[in-house]
């Protein structure tokens, strides 16, 4: 069996924000976080777990589509996302072009709603179990409230038998070939269906229904975002903190850097590589709350690998191990202490230069900048200084 994913994400999230009739694309309820991580995301990690699926295709809206999946991509290293289409008008129209894309040699194809980033990897597997002696597959839950069927002046007709009703869910995964046909014999006529199941059933195909037992909801609404927000701070664990410090010597004849921001100074920091104090003291304090020790025992100042390296490259380093322990930065707070030059001009632009290597929006980082009032080695200008307070979460 090889799997291709397929992702609708275009929508424009019209019942989450219900205010607005037009909502600009950047503002689309894909790139909403959810304990820190955009829904979107959320859904492409869980989907990436799982060995069986090598591909995912997304369809995004256009203006965006590009620049969203690059940056998600290089955050959380997500390879197996390999194209990006435009989305349709409707959900089905974007399903449809994103399948146009999937390469021949995928026998099965598995839909999935791109705000859904509950979706568990054990669910998917059992999914595509069940697709093996079948056309298709869905995930769905039993219905348990009581439905009713009201007619008009809302008046109650009947009361439905709930034993064979069955809430359908994402992600759906059916044979290539059973797929293709819905498609060539409804065309046009299936833009407006709902799920693609449907067209399968409308076909003859044998879809089955996979029970899922776990949380998996699709965020439509504002109450939708509000659980969503919970029940990702219930499950991320507790946060992990830890401590960072690095202090370099200033001398003449180096250039200086603070937080991979050159900033104009007579005097620059001494160092192995760049000598950039506030991303040694940042590095150091996601080692250090990860219990991986010490910057030094990475990066070691005797390596010649390391000679002259820019700080933001050893971060990045870093942060690849953060990703590999299951963590990511949730907040950073630092105190750069220097006598001179004096920062205060610097300090907005070194806080969106350290947010976007770390991949966090700027209000999750702070910039503090003191002077130690011509105390000691700092206060003579001798050295620069770097205390930093990190928070990872799950």
């Amino acid at each position: 069996m090889k799997v291709c994913a397929i992702v609708p994400a275009a929508g424009g999230g019209v019942r989450l924000f219900p205010a607005r009739s037009k909502i600009p694309p950047r503002e689309s309820k894909v790139f909403i976080s959810v304990g820190g991580i955009p829904i979107l995301a959320r859904s492409l990690i869980e989907l990436s777990r799982v060995k069986s699926i090598d591909r995912i295709i997304v369809a995004l809206k256009v203006p965006v589509k590009a620049h969203f999946i690059r940056n998600i991509k290089k955050r959380f290293g997500l390879k197996k996302v390999s194209c990006v289409v435009s989305g349709g008008r409707t959900r089905a129209e974007s399903v449809r072009l994103a399948f146009a894309k999937v390469p021949r040699a995928y026998t099965h194809v598995l839909i999935h709603d791109g705000v859904r980033p509950f979706i568990r990897p054990e669910a998917i597997e059992r999914l595509l179990r069940e697709v093996k002696s079948a056309d298709g597959a869905i995930l769905a839950k039993p219905v348990t409230p009581t439905i009713k069927c009201v007619g008009p002046a809302n008046k109650i007709l009947h009361t439905v038998d709930r034993a064979r009703l069955w809430e359908a869910e994402t992600p759906q995964v059916f044979k290539r070939s059973a797929l293709e046909r819905a498609f060539c014999m409804f065309g046009a006529k299936e833009l407006g269906a709902t799920d693609e199941a449907s067209l399968v059933e409308a076909i003859g195909g044998d879809v089955r229904v996979v029970e899922d037992p776990f949380y998996n909801p699709k965020i439509t609404t504002p109450v939708d975002l509000d659980l969503a927000e919970r029940y990702a701070s219930s499950t991320a664990g507790p946060p992990r903190v830890g401590i960072g410090f690095d202090i370099h010597r200033l001398v003449k004849g180096r250039p200086l850097y603070l937080g991979g921001v050159r900033i104009p100074s007579r005097l620059g920091a001494l160092g192995h590589s760049d000598a950039d104090t506030l991303l040694h003291a940042i590095s150091d304090g996601i080692l250090g709350s990860l219990s991986l020790g010490d910057i030094g025992e990475h990066f070691s100042d005797t390596d010649p690998r390391y000679r002259g390296i820019r700080s933001t490259k050893l971060l990045k380093k870093v942060l690849s191990q953060l990703r590999d322990s299951g963590f990511r930065v949730v907040n950073v707070d630092s105190n750069i202490m220097l006598e001179r030059p004096k920062l205060g001009k610097y300090k907005k632009i070194i806080q969106k230069k350290v947010a976007r290597l770390l991949g966090i929006p700027p209000r999750s980082v702070s910039i503090k900048a003191k002077t130690y009032e011509g105390l000691g080695i700092v206060g003579s200008g001798q050295a620069v200084a770097c205390q930093v307070l990190v928070q990872l979460g799950k």
